[in-house]
């Protein structure tokens, strides 16, 4: 696990804010099997094997952009995707909610609480990620936004 901490590092790009890659549900997904395999083996098996104050906490400067519960930037700004129908909309969006669901009960079982913290002006997809709060063990949503 140290050498995985250690590997970490910032991103350096010139990509705009708003199109960087922000893989949050597997990082998050990723968070809750450390704290998992820190109590043990049969961890996912056994209801609340963590301390009661366990935590994620997440901080992030705009939407799940890529993998798992992502949603393409025009649909989480609210505008019409050429070419995808309203079907196929909503299958893309129900996914998503399914996808931070599942990672919500995931940590529930655990007896972790998500804390997400917004930060920056970009629409983050606040629905989605309250979910993701909510349904964890006690999680909060914060946001910031400049005056």
């Amino acid at each position: 696990m140290q050498r995985a901490l250690n590997s970490l590092r910032p991103l350096h790009t010139d990509t705009p804010q708003r199109q960087r890659p922000r893989c949050l549900a597997v990082a998050v997904e990723a968070a809750c099997r450390l704290l998992a395999a820190a109590a043990g083996p049969e961890a996912l098996e056994r209801p609340h094997p963590l301390p009661p104050s366990s935590r994620v906490l997440v901080f992030a400067g705009g939407p799940i952009t890529r993998g798992p519960g992502s949603i393409p930037l025009d649909l989480v700004d609210g505008a019409d995707r050429p070419g995808m129908s309203a079907k196929d909309t909503l299958a893309v969006v129900t996914e998503a909610r399914e996808h931070c669901a599942a990672l919500a009960r995931m940590a529930a079982s655990l007896g972790v609480g998500i804390d997400v913290m917004l930060g920056g002006e970009l629409a983050a997809n606040v629905p989605l990620l309250s979910l993701l709060c909510k349904h964890s063990a006690g999680g909060e949503l914060w946001g910031h936004a400049r005056w």
